[in-house]
């Protein structure tokens, strides 16, 4: 049988063969079929296990952008109400800021670059975009959200797994996740 190189990394893994056995080691055609569907969900899975972590190059979130359409007073409500420090900001057009939340490894950019379009991120789902954000007290934190101007975009939800959520849309429409985990991520 001959597998393509997807399904190779995958039987590999799997079934502990490679492409250089014999045939009879391999998998049978219904195994490949249902190999082959099983690649295109674990292969991700599978590459990640077959570079050596020296080859991986180290590599770190330093920030994600949002073109907004004011971003000096989204800086100062982050400021105010999420306790994101500036670590850089320019005054003249596109206004960028750059903030860091309370550990500073992590960083957003905010700016109005008129040459792109600014989102309607009223119109985007909240699973097509939010910024999550840990919080200790997610109902606490939905009250002074929405007492500042956010607007609670469903309802406070408690997962199976013990966590408790929450999205809240800033006044620029911007989806922000509220996540306290039982077990925490970060």
């Amino acid at each position: 049988m001959n597998l393509s190189g997807q399904d190779e990394i995958l039987s590999y893994f799997m079934n502990g063969i490679g492409p250089t056995q014999s045939k009879s080691a391999q998998t049978t055609a219904t195994d490949s079929a249902q190999l082959s569907v099983a690649s295109q969900r674990f292969l991700s899975y599978a590459v990640t296990f077959q570079i050596p972590p020296e080859a991986q190059p180290p590599m770190k979130i330093e920030h994600v952008a949002f073109n907004v359409p004011d971003p000096l007073a989204m800086a100062r409500w982050y400021v105010e109400n999420l306790g994101f420090t500036v670590k850089r900001r320019i005054v003249d057009p596109p206004y960028a800021h750059f903030l860091a939340d309370e550990t500073g490894a992590v960083m957003i950019e905010i700016y109005h670059r008129t040459d792109a379009a600014v989102p309607d991120y009223g119109d985007a789902h909240p699973a097509t975009l939010h910024l999550a954000l840990v919080s200790k007290d997610v109902e606490q934190d939905v009250a002074r959200l929405t007492a500042a101007g956010g607007t609670l975009d469903g309802q406070i939800d408690h997962t199976p797994a013990g966590d408790t959520m929450a999205f809240v849309r800033d006044p620029w429409n911007v989806c922000l996740q509220l996540v306290q985990r039982a077990e925490p991520m970060v």
